[in-house]
């Protein structure tokens, strides 16, 4: 459950939108219920938690919306008088036809109607703040991601701009327009006229805007608008002010895209980077081929291209959330170790949060036979070989299988076997400290790790002997090939007969 998500409450206190229960409701009664439930403060909604810090607090304000509001749970008037300080006067001015005031007043002043037909679009661009706000809600309803958020916004406003650059290029010559009736000859070319007489409201309003549009693109993108040629100062002026305004809006959206690729791909950059590192270190201390490609097939499989530091993800979550976490990544062990079917749950939340991960890669030798034994280990996935002190092969353990446990419970703490790994294998490493904390004081733990621990080193006892008596024989009869078969069933019904008496 995530933290905002709603609790499923099964007391039977009542309805989480705080309306009171209609006996026999009409068709009419529910749709005015369903209708006030819709308006209610909503935890759909991106910005409510910007408000209200839990689901519960927001049920709250539901409920003094209905103890105070009655009926009107958002009250029209609150909205009305909102509009009305803010918004409605320019929106006011906007709609007001003073072009045809002007005409039927008999106004001959050109410039008057330039500022009839301007002061729409100034009153409309206070809208441009709320119009942004409610585009972040729009695409913060519609996407959890923060960087499609920005890239989707950044594209939306860059649409804009060019939008506004591609009516800007049209100033002088409407300006021109409606201070004196007509526009210079110079403008032709600009506009795509062949003709002095002409009138401007002649050429089509879709080719105007290609063409301004076009210029616009091409600012933006530096690549120069030399199919348009310019003759007038005012013509040089406003393509020159479009051309630095481009310029400068190019540099942000390159410096915008330069930091989502570094937000996006961060973990990739931080591997490569790592990389690096490791191949002038390995340069540095010249390395032997084998032992390179050894060391790259590790990192490759240990991040797969994406760099992380896993201490520092989880060393800000609660414990709780850590023993979740935890217990999520080590499933695959969970359902292979028969030893964890019977423990609780809290044990093996503690346990597995103990639990190092740790990779090695194949021929990778794990632990020495006589060496001092400082853990034990889990094998997640992979296999590995055991190998006696002296060399003999003892057997292959697999996933959900131990090793290493027996060392812990001796007094010398010796390694009486060596582990090499035979493929790229998995393993969770218990320290001996956590050991002697949570294994010893299971006494069921205890006694199953012990009781598998007995086993191999029987069979390890007995795969010595065998090993030591073919190397006796080969010894005595100096031949290289292998003993006799007899010697060999021998030895293995020796083995076998100890584990039947085990098992009995």
């Amino acid at each position: 459950m995530t933290f905002h998500d709603k609790h499923g409450c099964t007391l039977g206190i009542g309805s989480d939108s705080m309306l009171p229960k209609l006996r026999n409701p009409t068709w009419c009664q529910r749709a005015i219920r369903a209708l006030q439930k819709m308006i209610q403060v909503s935890e759909h909604h991106p910005l409510t938690f910007d408000v209200f810090r839990s689901y519960p607090t927001m049920v709250v304000e539901r409920q003094r919306h209905v103890v105070e509001g009655g009926r009107c749970i958002i009250h029209p008037f609150s909205q009305f008088r909102n509009y009305l300080r803010h918004y409605f006067f320019p929106d006011l001015a906007s709609c007001l036809p003073l072009t045809m005031i002007l005409i039927a007043l008999g106004c001959g002043i050109h410039y008057c109607f330039l500022i009839a037909h301007s002061l729409p679009v100034v009153c409309r661009a206070t809208r441009i703040f709320s119009v942004v706000m409610d585009l972040r809600t729009l695409l913060q309803t519609m996407t959890k991601s923060i960087i499609v958020y920005r890239v989707v916004r950044h594209v939306l406003v860059y649409a804009l701009i060019m939008h506004w650059f591609s009516c800007l290029i049209y100033l002088p010559p409407i300006i021109n327009f409606y201070c004196y009736g007509s526009i210079p000859l110079g403008y032709n070319a600009f506009l795509g006229l062949k003709g002095q007489n002409r009138d401007i409201t002649m050429v089509p309003v879709g080719e105007r805007y290609l063409k301004a549009l076009f210029i616009s693109v091409s600012s933006f993108f530096g690549t120069g608008f030399s199919l348009v040629q310019v003759n007038l100062p005012a013509e040089i002026l406003i393509n020159s002010i479009v051309i630095l305004l481009a310029s400068m809006c190019m540099i942000y959206n390159v410096v915008f895209l330069l930091v989502t690729y570094l937000i996006v791909f961060n973990s990739s950059m931080q591997y490569q980077e790592l990389m690096d590192q490791v191949e002038k270190y390995m340069r540095h201390k010249q390395f032997p081929l084998a032992l390179k490609r050894r060391v790259r097939a590790y990192y490759d499989y240990r991040y797969q291209e994406r760099y992380f530091k896993e201490e520092r993800a989880l060393q800000c979550l609660s414990e709780q959330l850590r023993n979740e976490l935890s217990l999520h990544t080590c499933q695959n062990l969970l359902d292979k170790v028969a030893i964890f079917e019977t423990l609780p749950p809290t044990f093996i939340g503690t346990l597995l949060a103990c639990l190092k991960f740790e990779v090695y890669m194949p021929n990778d030798l794990i632990v020495r036979a006589g060496d001092f034994g400082d853990c034990m280990y889990f094998i997640s996935s992979g296999t590995v070989a055991v190998y006696s002190s002296k060399g003999a092969e003892v057997c292959h353990l697999e996933d959900g299988d131990f090793f290493g446990a027996m060392a812990l419970m001796v007094k010398d703490r010796k390694r009486f076997a060596t582990v090499v790994a035979i493929e790229i294998t998995q393993v969770y490493r218990l320290d001996a400290d956590d050991f002697y904390g949570f294994v010893m004081d299971n006494r069921e733990l205890f006694h199953h790790i012990e009781d598998q621990m007995m086993q191999r080193i029987n069979k390890t006892v007995l795969v010595d002997d065998a090993y030591r008596r073919e190397r006796e024989w080969r010894a005595s009869t100096g031949q290289n090939e292998p003993p006799a078969r007899d010697a060999r069933i021998s030895s293995m019904a020796d083995i076998h007969a100890v584990q039947a008496m085990e098992e009995q």
